[in-house]
């Protein structure tokens, strides 16, 4: 009879392997929150993976400034304060994104009614994207590959 031995340790890590497929919804939570840190990175960049957001339109186009009293000092402070804010930040749109995860999925979203305005775009304001899918709801392939990134880094981390 032959016995192999110094196993062990290779049985621990296909067990630890087995253990991650088995309870799988801390990895969901943290894909879910590599996702969310991408929304929030879009708003802190102001654009989509490097793509820069297309900037507010000018709210004083057609305006003489006359209207409501404002002087021309008035109007070009108040135009300063429009180019220097950011977009979608002052309606708090950021702040409500929710991360939630289960065992076989993960959902990251926005219970603000309005999100889906800035994402896909209207009649009069064109799409800013800050989710990482596409109008079909597929993941976007650059946020695929980070979420790839992450399982791989997760199994290596367990073989090594």
């Amino acid at each position: 009879m032959i016995e192999v031995t110094g196993i062990e340790a290779i049985q621990a890590k296909l067990s630890e392997l087995k253990t991650l497929g088995q309870d799988s919804e801390p990895i969901m939570h943290e894909i879910g929150n590599k996702i969310k840190n991408r929304i929030e990175q879009n708003f802190e960049e102001q654009g989509y993976y490097g793509q820069k957001w297309a900037p507010l339109k000018d709210p004083s186009s057609g305006y003489s400034g006359k209207r409501k009293g404002k002087s021309g000092k008035e109007l070009k402070s108040f135009m300063d304060h429009i180019s220097s804010r950011k977009i979608l930040i002052r309606t708090g749109l950021l702040s409500k994104f929710t991360v939630q995860a289960s065992s076989d999925e993960v959902t990251v979203g926005t219970n603000a009614w309005y999100g889906v305005f800035p994402q896909n775009g209207t009649k009069k304001m064109v799409a800013r994207r800050f989710m990482p899918i596409d109008n079909n709801g597929n993941i976007d392939p650059l946020m695929g590959g980070e979420i790839e990134a992450y399982l791989a880094s997760k199994i290596k981390k367990i073989i090594d």
